[in-house]
């Protein structure tokens, strides 16, 4: 979802660019097949750009690779059950049966997607039923559909629209045919079906439809500028377009003779091309180029990082995909200091921190925005404290590490509890049989609501070899007897079925957190 709405956001930035540039400088100018073109590539522009994997950087040139660290490093990537929500009312759910707010999002996004794609099958079909049913003539290459007396004049690819009075005009006709017959020639109904398919994605984003406009408009300049090629008498040309205007809305997909702006194109037919002016114009192409590129490029490598965390750029480190977050940990022995790298697949908000047994924090390493890649930061060990635990927040994923008394002593003694294996512990009777088994026996407590406290406690535990939970901890908590209470009954869940790893039980570490809600 975070990268859908990125997405979005980038292509409604790249579309506001354009059309403003559009609207202040190439608008009022005579070249419109130049403005034809701008068009269509602001929106193909909007498209695709924020697809492309975009690095200002380096672009400028790359950053110099900082030494690795060089003692061994564990990754911290406990699975993260889904959370379980505790009420003081007494109600209870998980995350397996509650609606995100994101879901609603997305359910509106999709709901206005549909009626945008109904609305425009609509038209085509109206439109095919109208070419069907009506009688038609054919004329220079043309499709004329006879339509009842004064309807409005309109184009749809070879089609033309039109009714019999004005067909047998001798006054009116012929150029009336030669307007329509530019929007066929130069293909104008594709540029606006591209642009109606365009509007129907982006139906919540009213740049896409400003451009819309802005394109049928352009059409229009172009079938006036084309007809005056042929007939150089203006002021005829005008009158006519005064006399067989029509105010009546046509087909959004189709190229309407009398169109409403009629006083910008009567204003367009004398306006006087300079291109001395449009060459030294030409330079905002290039500065919307790269303000589009800034819009769709990865923030975060402008943002200064604190002066504890290095970004490590190393030609070993892999592509990542765009959800990729993990954590790297390892103690120096002789410094008793804890390194830790933050590996990245896109840029996020990031926190890390520091807890000690109380969990009471000691320390916030970093809390700030980071790009895609690898980040370094060291803490080192508070003479006295033999426990600690940490928190990595990046973006919606937390990761936690388990808790270690005097790493520097225990490190190699631990026997290691896996993250990810083969195959992963199974709770009898699956997930939710353990989400409902949690929200039936933990109980919000007493002391908690009389100093209403609610919020979220983290707990890691570990299933061991034999399917048993026991290492339960305390992570993160919120006190007043909710971290006691979610210790307890997680302590008290039956036997697993333990993970496997290469043929062989294995202890695995998960994490999980307990939401308490007062309302």
């Amino acid at each position: 979802m975070n990268q859908a709405v990125t997405y979005f956001i980038q292509s409604s930035a790249v579309m506001l660019i354009g059309y403003l540039i559009y609207t202040f400088v190439y608008q009022k100018e005579g070249y419109f097949s130049f403005n034809r073109v701008y068009l269509l590539a602001t929106l193909v522009a909007a498209i695709f750009l924020p697809l492309i994997p975009i690095n200002i950087d380096k672009l400028f040139g790359s950053i110099p690779a900082m030494a690795t660290v060089q003692y061994p490093m564990k990754t911290v990537n406990e699975i993260l059950l889904s959370e379980v929500t505790i009420f003081a009312d007494g109600n209870r759910i998980n995350a397996l049966t509650s609606i995100h707010w994101v879901s609603w999002i997305s359910l509106i996004y999709l709901l206005g997607l549909l009626v945008g794609i109904l609305k425009l099958a609509l038209r085509l079909i109206r439109l095919a039923r109208v070419i069907t049913m009506s009688e038609k003539q054919q004329h220079s290459g043309l499709t004329f559909v006879i339509m009842p007396y004064e309807s409005p004049i309109f184009s749809f690819f070879h089609y033309v629209f039109i009714s019999r009075e004005v067909l047998n005009s001798p006054n009116a006709s012929q150029q009336i045919i030669e307007h329509e017959q530019q929007h066929a020639l130069q293909l104008h109904s594709l540029d606006m079906l591209f642009a109606e398919m365009v509007t129907v994605v982006f139906w919540f984003n009213p740049f896409s439809f400003l451009l819309k406009s802005n394109m049928r408009e352009n059409h229009e300049f172009m079938a006036d500028d084309a007809v005056l090629m042929l007939h150089p008498d203006a002021g005829y040309y005008r009158m006519l377009l005064i006399n067989y205007s029509s105010i009546v809305e046509n087909q959004l997909l189709t190229h309407n003779f009398s169109y409403s702006l009629l006083k910008r194109r009567l204003f367009m037919m004398k306006n006087v091309k300079n291109p001395v002016r449009m060459v030294a114009k030409l330079l905002w192409i290039f500065i919307g180029s790269a303000l589009a590129l800034v819009a769709c490029s990865d923030a975060a490598k402008q943002v200064t990082l604190p002066e504890n965390v290095v970004k490590i750029d190393t030609p070993e480190t892999p592509q990542l995909p765009e959800d990729s977050v993990n954590l790297f940990f390892g103690f120096n022995m002789n410094e008793r200091k804890a390194d830790f790298i933050a590996r990245l697949g896109k840029e996020q908000s990031c926190k890390l921190e520091i807890f000690n047994k109380k969990n009471e924090l000691l320390a916030t390493l970093f809390d700030t925005r980071m790009g895609s890649g690898d980040y370094k930061t060291d803490w080192y060990i508070t003479p006295g404290i033999d426990y600690f635990s940490y928190v990595f927040t990046a973006g919606d994923k937390r990761m936690t590490g388990n808790n270690y008394s005097d790493p520097a002593k225990d490190y190699n003694t631990k026997e290691e509890a896996y993250t990810v294996v083969d195959s992963m512990p199974e709770y009898p009777g699956g997930m939710n049989a353990m989400m409902s088994f949690l929200s039936s026996n933990i109980t919000y407590p007493q002391q908690a609501k009389n100093d209403t406290i609610s919020g979220r406690v983290f707990i890691n535990f570990i299933i061991e070899k034999d399917g048993s939970v026991t290492n339960v901890n305390v992570l993160r908590g919120i006190g007043s007897g909710c971290d006691e209470e979610a210790v307890r009954v997680i302590s008290s869940m039956p036997k697993w079925k333990p993970g496997m790893q290469n043929g062989e039980a294995v202890r695995v570490s998960y994490n999980i957190p307990i939401k308490f809600a007062l309302n």
